[in-house]
């Protein structure tokens, strides 16, 4: 849409997708990445990414050191890279 500037206006779908792509656009460095599980993953969700891709602890491992059960990981880690999909969704 042209005002009478003759600029263009973002629709509020675009100011959404830009507010987004502004939140999201430090995402290709490490801090950008931790800062994003923070913001967007419950602390359980963000502990368990962190046991499983930083320091690479199996399922059951993972498991046996929060006493929960190895199914409650694995749905964990499903629920939370799905958040993460979505979140990244935009860029």
């Amino acid at each position: 849409m042209k005002g009478d500037t003759g600029k263009m206006r973002n629709t509020p779908f675009e100011s959404r997708v830009s507010q987004q792509r502004l939140r999201y656009s430090g995402i290709m460095n490490r801090e950008g990445w931790q800062r994003l599980l923070r913001e967007d993953l419950t602390e359980r969700q963000y502990q368990i990414m962190e046991m499983k891709y930083v320091r690479q602890m199996s399922q059951r491992d993972i498991a046996k050191q929060l006493d929960i059960a190895p199914s409650t990981v694995c749905r964990t880690l499903k629920r939370a890279e799905a958040r993460m999909r979505k979140a990244v969704r935009y860029i």
